[in-house]
């Protein structure tokens, strides 16, 4: 299927390896999560985890954005749990929505923190497959992930997400270019969501070398810096609900769709 567990499951065919399935849960993007909640759900994962392994690695479909009444940075408390559960030696891995706020929390916890690259989403598939086939070489031992993460303060408002439009078109272009490099396994380009009343929140860029860490120090500063010199293009005026209907109803093609972003 078009999804990052349909992908984690074409890497199992292709590479040869077993996938076994612990636990679904979702959601869509609703109010916070409340404590009692989250502690049934980690729960659940660390007890599947526990007793179905040992497993060679971890794999986890994540959102990226989940805030809970305890933890703003839900999913860095998620996988910061799973890995002193699994130990600092088992390769972990998780991939996230382009919304994903991601921390430095979540890639110090794990070895590959991958991405979606596309908004509208149409590469979870991809991106699934891209992590699973990247913790399977670790374990096999054919690389040695390292990650660099760069939070810089970014906002792009969310009418300009559109990773086929500027300027995500320009900056997910240069970030593109970074893989003409051999020992560059990852690049990711989060565009964050801004809807978050949370202090760490938006936009961040993760690289992933093969055992070179000063490099992708280097990578994720230099597409940081591209995204940072686009700043005042990331905003945008969009007409008030007078002007929106007055020019709706001006449109000679139809349909016509409003929406209130």
């Amino acid at each position: 299927t078009p999804s990052t567990i349909g992908g984690f499951y074409q890497a199992s065919k292709d590479f040869g390896f077993d996938i076994v399935p612990l636990l679904f849960a979702n959601t869509g993007p609703l109010g916070t999560i409340t404590s009692e909640t989250f502690e049934k759900l980690i729960s659940e994962i660390l007890e599947l985890i526990e007793t179905k392994g040992p497993f060679d690695a971890i794999l986890m479909n994540l959102h990226g954005a989940a805030v809970s009444e305890e933890f703003h940075d839900m999913d860095g408390e998620i996988t910061r749990r799973v890995r002193n559960l699994i130990g600092p030696e088992v390769p972990f891995g998780i991939n996230l929505d382009m919304h994903a706020n991601v921390s430095k929390e979540m890639v110090s916890n794990t070895d590959i923190t991958n991405v979606y690259q596309t908004t509208p989403h149409l590469d979870a598939d991809k991106t699934g497959y891209q992590c699973a086939e990247l913790i399977y070489k670790t374990v096999k031992k054919e690389i040695i992930p390292v990650q660099s993460i760069e939070t810089p303060p970014l906002i792009i408002n969310i009418v300009n997400h559109n990773t086929n439009e500027e300027p995500m078109k320009s900056i997910l272009s240069e970030s593109r270019k970074l893989y003409t490099d051999d020992e560059v396994l990852s690049v990711s380009v989060a565009e964050g969501y801004p809807y978050s009343d949370i202090e760490k929140m938006g936009m961040s860029f993760v690289v992933i070398t093969d055992d070179k860490k000063d490099k992708a120090k280097e990578y994720s500063k230099k597409i940081a810096k591209y995204a940072w010199d686009k700043r005042f293009e990331m905003d945008s005026t969009v007409p008030s609900i007078e002007e929106g209907l007055k020019e709706a109803v001006e449109i000679k093609e139809k349909p016509v769709v409003l929406m209130d972003t």
